[in-house]
């Protein structure tokens, strides 16, 4: 299966990788799938929940723990989580016999993976995507990610905010992922759709064209790993009064500690 692993946590994106093998008997990546949800629950959901339901998550089964998600993921993102929670139930309770296609890991993993997405957009369409205000160093932050997921998350996010920042930095990641044709053919649709000025496309154009001449000398993350030695190198230039959720988001994705703000997505 040509799947990306998402922006998880690592022991729920170890998991998501098992689930991935379709050399696994279906039992057993339905299982793998809903041990990836837990973990998921437990850390990335758990964070951005409210004190209150914080106080009482220990008490909650997972399908109730994937249902406070709504409190800032689309619904339909978390019925999702939850339809593919029920196949890990089913191969729990039925075991080998359980009726699971490769249809129905398919759609968990998917699942999966659009809420790895929607987590960033939600923070953005609530914080905003700025280099100042309570998201300043969002955009500095998403940068230490490798291009391809950029790609998603800006693509994403496109649909709330047509800033010229997020039109300018998707372009970047498309080049920054050797998709130099898409680069140049997204600035001409941003133009021709009457997102940017004829003057703004013409300055992405020749910044992208700079740009291209000294790729090969940009630290660009190839994968997680860098990513984590990226981010650690960034996170001591931010004062520790703002390093915020979002901060924290990609830390833990990540795998590294790190101590946040209050703020959450509501």
């Amino acid at each position: 299966m040509n799947k990306e692993i998402p922006l998880i946590v690592p022991i729920a994106a170890s998991y998501f990788k098992k689930a991935m093998d379709s050399q696994n008997d279906f039992y057993y990546r339905s299982i793998d799938i809903r041990l990836c949800l837990e973990r998921i629950a437990d850390s990335m959901i758990y964070e951005f929940v409210t004190s209150d339901i914080k106080e009482k998550w220990n008490g909650y089964k997972l399908h109730k723990k994937l249902l406070m998600a709504k409190e800032f993921l689309d619904n339909k993102v978390v019925s999702d989580l939850i339809d593919a929670k029920e196949f890990g139930n089913m191969a729990a309770h039925e075991g080998v016999e359980a009726n699971i296609t490769e249809n129905n890991i398919e759609f968990s993993l998917e699942a999966v993976s659009n809420f790895s997405v929607e987590m960033f957009v939600s923070y953005f369409k609530v914080y905003g995507f700025h280099n100042n205000g309570p998201s300043k160093w969002a955009p500095t932050i998403l940068s230490v990610l490798p291009p391809k997921y950029r790609i998603q998350i800006l693509n994403k996010y496109l649909e709330y905010d047509k800033s010229y920042l997020v039109i300018r930095k998707l372009t970047m990641a498309y080049l920054k992922n050797g998709q130099n044709n898409e680069c140049f053919q997204f600035i001409e649709r941003s133009y021709n759709d009457h997102l940017i000025s004829r003057n703004e496309a013409k300055l992405l154009s020749d910044d992208m064209e700079l740009l291209m001449r000294s790729i090969s000398l940009l630290p660009i993350s190839k994968n997680l790993e860098m990513a984590r030695d990226s981010f650690q190198d960034l996170i001591t230039s931010i004062p520790d009064n703002e390093i915020n959720k979002f901060a924290l988001l990609v830390s833990m994705i990540l795998g590294i500690e790190l101590v946040a703000s209050t703020d959450s997505i509501t």
